[in-house]
């Protein structure tokens, strides 16, 4: 089994991302990142015997990490054909991170990629797989585009990986957070035409 620890888009950043990776499908043709829903990466996929240690120490990082504000602004790409939406650098985000990297290596003995190093650049994966044509064209139609997102991140999440897509086996709320507490949007500007 693998898992992941991730950040959900809020609902309405969520629903804006998957209209553009709905697009893409249309034009394109099925990518794998369709396979999971709109997401940050704090640690990527690494294997597990069983969800429930990894369900807990979730839950303890999230009761220790107050809510904050998560900008997205353009589109990127990565040089493996990868078209994405930046999110700007955040020390929050990048001190979440770290704890989650350091508490799975401390605890479970989980390492770290070569990629989650201090290099690592934090996105929200609209779409890769594409021949080398279709991501040409898909980067000259997105790299002038212009786009500004804002909500704050209320959660974190634990992916499982079902052979075929990841899926939430847990959804963690921040300090003060409500477990059913929606997400709301603080402020956005999504006009990436």
């Amino acid at each position: 089994m693998q898992l992941a620890v991730v950040i959900l888009l809020d609902d309405e950043t969520a629903h804006h991302s998957n209209a553009v990776r709905n697009g893409i499908y249309r034009k394109y043709g099925r990518n794998p990142a369709l396979d999971a829903h709109p997401h940050i990466t704090l640690k990527m996929g690494f294997p597990a015997q069983d969800t429930a240690p990894f369900e807990n120490f979730v839950e303890q990082i999230a009761a220790n990490t107050a809510p904050f504000e998560v900008s997205l602004r353009d589109f990127g790409f990565f040089d493996e054909g990868i078209l994405f939406l930046n999110v700007e650098p955040n020390h929050e985000l990048e001190n979440l991170r770290q704890r989650v990297l350091t508490g799975l290596l401390e605890q479970y003995g989980v390492t770290a990629e070569v990629v989650e190093g201090p290099q690592f650049h934090f996105h929200v994966t609209l779409a890769y797989g594409l021949s080398k044509r279709d991501f040409a064209e898909l980067k000259e139609s997105f790299s002038q585009q212009e786009l500004r997102v804002a909500f704050q991140a209320k959660h974190i999440n634990l992916f499982r990986h079902t052979g075929r897509q990841w899926v939430t086996c847990n959804r963690a709320p921040l300090c003060g957070v409500s477990s059913s507490s929606p997400n709301p949007l603080s402020r956005q500007s999504w006009n990436p035409n």
